[in-house]
């Protein structure tokens, strides 16, 4: 018989918030092309529609990269055990692993926090001007950044398992 440890079940949590992190991320990104190509040229009314979305979703989504940033601190030191990093073959990944999650989180926060509020604001005053434009290619950009981002996290998680 197999017996779950404690150790199982904080991994189970980290992949399922994982999971829930990455397919509240792809659905979103598809949302948005359906929303954009539904509601036409009218920024302010794409603007508001997505936000709605995004606040919807968001409590789920940033729930989820909470949980996952927290049982991966626990396992974390649960990989590393006592001896701490020396001896483990995988550090160069798990270092990499870290480094793109914390890439990820502030770029994921700059764009939930900052980029997305900016760009409801200049819709909602009916700009439609450079300005805005330079905002919503950066928010493309951004969106871009993040999606690499986190396909790098999850390689990562697979070379860092192997």
């Amino acid at each position: 018989m197999t017996v779950i440890t404690l150790a199982d079940v904080v991994l189970f949590v980290h992949i399922l918030g994982a999971s829930i992190w990455v397919g509240g991320t792809v659905a979103l990104g598809i949302v948005a092309v359906a929303v954009r190509s539904s509601l036409g040229d009218d920024p302010a009314l794409y603007a508001r529609t997505m936000s709605r979305i995004a606040r919807s979703l968001g409590w789920m989504m940033w729930g989820a990269l909470g949980v996952t940033i927290a049982t991966g601190l626990y396992n974390l030191t649960w990989f590393l055990g006592p001896t701490g990093m020396a001896g483990v073959s995988s550090t160069p990944w798990l270092v990499v692993k870290l480094l793109l999650v914390l890439f990820l989180v502030l770029v994921s926060a700059f764009h939930s926090f900052v980029l997305g509020p900016e760009i409801r604001r200049r819709s909602e005053r009916g700009a439609r001007n450079p300005s805005l434009q330079k905002w919503r290619s950066f928010d493309r950009a951004l969106t871009g950044i993040s999606a690499a981002l986190t396909v790098a996290v999850l390689f990562a998680a697979v070379m860092l398992a192997s």
